[in-house]
């Protein structure tokens, strides 16, 4: 499992991506609330009550 930590300019975290095996991507806040999820075999990015939002992966899009 791939997990990328995203920073503000300030360098505190405000959120993870983290990536499983099938290519899946989940974007959490800094709570750990998810925000959304990318699927690449559909090319799909989904916010977090599973309405699609954007082709491509625009998770970070997400972040509140």
């Amino acid at each position: 499992m791939n997990d990328i930590r995203l920073k503000d300019k300030h360098g505190n975290t405000v959120g993870h991506i983290k990536t499983d095996l099938t290519g899946r991507s989940r974007l959490t806040d800094k709570s750990g609330n998810t925000q959304g999820y990318y699927d690449p075999k559909t090319d799909r990015t989904i916010d977090k009550s599973g309405n699609t939002v954007a082709r491509g992966n625009q998770l970070s899009n997400l972040l509140p």
